[in-house]
């Protein structure tokens, strides 16, 4: 049974139940809590059987107000893990009827140590299962980060109910004024920070643009370009390896962070060309490769020479095993990850090519050293880092654990608060094994590690069950929106999102989901729309934004990439044929990516007046910035509508995300909620056309078409048309405006 305490009652709980149960720093004055329920400002109640008390929950809550927060929740001892505390909140949520329930809990994120950790995450799991749900808001209190969950039929929409933050505000004031004079409870709304609002270009030096006439990409060249990127409108230049190098992995094996390579220019032209980014508004990030370096760089050297050579555990040495290798790892690029080094007669390891030794962060003095570089960089006026590989580093070789080792995040909180941490700048990690529930371990804030992950779970949706990448199915569209919406939903108030759908390792995204043929300019419009539309920070790839295509490769000799090499020589060595091998290396293949970028219809596409280092995609005549820029319904003119959106609207960074019709084969619908503001973003994957039928009123804010109607009418939506539309909101019912019945959305929707 159910029922109000007495004062006495609450009097009575408070010494014998809660001083047991809670923290001292926790507990409020009891004369405060009386003094609250004498004012009508505070309620309890307790669950009993017969006479025993076997749970109490004490509430915040005046009178006729429907919002009450829960301040103290306990089972009593004795009564624990028997289901109690669950048929409890059921019962007075059912008692009370509130409106809004609002809950504090000790964030996750932020524990202590892992008995801490396990201690929270079993006292969240319980709200969750009990219906409880996450917002986007924490509190600080006795220097503890509570993460602040809510119960409602209504849904907290962009990120929190429109009054209720206010509320909230008032309730700590009449509750903690007296007791915390020095401000230490604080609320806290999500911080709006430069780079969720920011747009990122990357830039392949070596295939950007050549200053001077080598066939190579450089420094002075992407200085030409600045002006180019201002137009365009993003934010941050993400900037592939510059650093010293052998090239055997175009860049990413190392043998001078400190130093640029030759082909790219010297530091003077680096100085210059970080000035002009900052003259045109423009941040700058470095690639960071801290895996692995190259073989010729200084420590590896020193390392090879001896056993006892100071630089020796700078990497990962093993003996042999009965004449073999060390174990089975295998390399990323084929074949075994351990090489025989004569001299001291050992093995090193290599996760990617033989010359890319892997660094071994178990060693602290190895960690400085490269906590000292990245802080030098930073001293340079760089805004931040892109970090290769980087589950990596917490590998643990005779465990055989490759990612997400068990101290890959202590390394990077260590990172983060010997570098990054104390600066106003950006992190962004490739992480081709995280999960959503590894994402937010990366990107929660309290847990001060990293801005956001590269994840690379859409990348594989081509992948055949069970193989390699090169082992390839059809592309089902249920299955990115999947994957899409997993990781939209699941860091919403955790962490952050990265967007992209290129880089410098993936195919052309528009010869993969999109049709590079006659739909090519509609279709890389679409996927535009899409990406841009959902929350997170953007990622655009050179050429990506003139809707540049994969290249028609016709024999293996053409592929200049080691990756690809090797993949080749191993396929054909399986068993696969010719056929099969060329076709799965035609579609993902990262050559596709790194030929220079199409400037104009001139000569070698404008890139460079020498012989350029890798073949130019021979479309280079139809599609190049040159044409885009004088062509208004251009791919590159629609980026920058998107772009320039991002900047006027905050429901297109901070609102919330849901999707519509998530087993629809053809169409990708999801909305945009950020306090009353509703968008819907429609995506029409597939040349076939088909009908939309919407009972709200919407305002087209962006199309690939020129006509495309408004919505609250039957929208014939064409061959990959896309469409961002900025609904009012109204009951579709009543018709009464300001009304938003976000739950009944897809009823509103009607696809015909």
């Amino acid at each position: 049974m159910i029922r109000e305490l007495e004062a006495r009652e609450i009097e009575k709980i408070y010494r014998e139940e809660m001083t047991g149960d809670f923290p001292a720093e926790e507990l409020k004055p009891i004369d405060l809590i009386l003094r609250l329920k004498a004012e009508g400002r505070y309620c309890a109640f307790g669950n009993f059987e017969g006479e025993k008390l076997t749970a109490y929950a004490f509430l915040i809550h005046e009178k006729d107000d429907p919002v009450y927060l829960l301040d103290f929740f306990a089972v009593c001892r004795g009564g624990r893990d028997q289901c109690i505390g669950s048929t409890f909140i059921r019962e007075l949520l059912h008692k009370l009827n509130p409106e809004f329930w609002i809950l504090e809990v000790e964030d996750i994120a932020s524990a202590a140590n892992e008995e801490e950790r396990e201690i929270r995450t079993r006292r969240m799991d319980f709200y969750h299962k009990n219906g409880v749900k996450d917002t986007t808001m924490y509190t600080c209190q006795y220097g503890v980060n509570l993460k602040l969950l809510y119960l409602s039929e209504k849904e907290i929409t962009g990120d929190i109910e429109p009054g209720l933050y206010e509320k909230l505000d008032a309730i700590y004031q009449f509750t903690f004024g007296e007791r915390y004079q020095d401000g230490t409870v604080t609320l806290m709304k999500p911080e709006r920070l430069w780079w969720k609002e920011a747009v990122v270009y990357q830039i392949y030096p070596r295939s950007f643009k050549d200053s001077n006439g080598d066939g190579i990409g450089d420094l002075r060249g992407i200085i030409e370009k600045m002006d180019y990127l201002q137009e365009l409108g993003v934010d941050v230049i993400w900037l592939s390896p510059i650093y010293e190098s052998p090239n055997d992995d175009n860049g990413y094996d190392i043998s001078n962070y400190q130093a640029i390579m030759k082909e790219f220019g010297t530091m003077e032209d680096f100085d210059e060309m970080l000035a002009s980014a900052h003259a045109h508004g423009l941040r700058l990030v470095m690639d960071l490769v801290v895996n692995h370096t190259s073989d010729e760089h200084p420590w590896f050297v020193e390392s090879r020479k001896s056993v006892d050579n100071p630089y020796r555990d700078y990497y990962i040495w093993r003996e042999g095993k009965d004449g073999k290798f060390p174990n089975n790892w295998g390399s990323c690029f084929t074949g075994s990850a351990w090489e025989f080094d004569e001299r001291t007669q050992m093995y090193y390891l290599h996760l990617f090519s033989k010359k890319q030794p892997d660094l071994n962060w178990e060693n602290p003095k190895l960690r400085q050293e490269i906590y000292d570089m990245m802080n030098w960089w930073l001293d340079q006026g760089i805004a931040g880092f892109r970090m290769d590989v980087i589950d990596l580093i917490g590998k643990i070789p005779d465990q055989k654990i490759k990612e997400n080792g068990p101290m890959l995040h202590k390394y990077l909180q260590e990172m983060n608060e010997a570098t990054f941490g104390h600066r106003d700048s950006m992190t962004v990690g490739e992480c081709w094994g995280a999960t959503p529930e590894i994402g937010r371990l990366y990107t929660d804030p309290a847990r001060k590690e990293l801005s956001m992950i590269f994840q690379f779970e859409q990348i594989q949706l081509d992948k055949k069950p069970g193989g390699q990448r090169w082992d390839l199915k059809p592309l089902y569209l249920p299955d990115l929106k999947c994957v899409f919406s997993k990781w939209q939903t699941e860091l919403e108030g955790h962490g952050w999102n990265s967007l992209f759908w290129n880089n410098h390792d993936l195919p052309r995204i528009v010869s993969r989901w999109g049709n590079d043929g006659d739909y090519r300019v509609l279709s890389a419009k679409m996927l535009a729309t899409l990406l841009h539309g959902m929350k997170g920070t953007p990622y655009i790839y050179q050429g990506e934004e003139i809707g540049m295509t994969n290249v028609p490769f016709q024999t293996i000799d053409e592929f200049p990439d080691i990756e690809t090499q090797n993949i080749y020589q191993e396929r054909l060595k399986a068993g696969f044929t010719e056929e099969e091998t060329m076709h799965a290396i035609r579609a993902k293949a990262r050559d596709n990516a790194r030929t220079p970028m199409q400037w104009n219809a001139e000569k070698n596409a404008g890139f460079t007046e020498g012989t350029p280092w890798y073949r130019v995609n021979p479309n280079y005549k139809e599609i190049n910035v040159e044409q885009a820029l004088a062509d208004p319904e251009s791919v590159f003119y629609h980026y920058q509508k998107l772009i320039q959106l991002r900047k006027e609207h905050e429901v297109m960074v901070y609102g919330t995300y849901q999707l519509l019709f998530p087993e629809d084969e053809d169409l990708y619908i999801y909305t945009r909620t950020l306090e009353e503001e509703k968008w819907l973003i429609v995506c029409n994957f597939h040349e076939k056309t088909r009908k939309l039928q919407c009972k709200r009123a919407g305002q087209v804010m962006l199309s690939n078409y020129a006509d495309t109607p408004a919505a609250e009418k039957i929208t014939e939506l064409r061959p990959y048309e896309a469409v961002i539309y900025q609904m009012e909101s109204w009951d579709a019912n009543h018709g009464e405006r300001g009304q938003d019945h976000s739950s009944d959305f897809e009823a509103d929707i009607e696809l015909v």
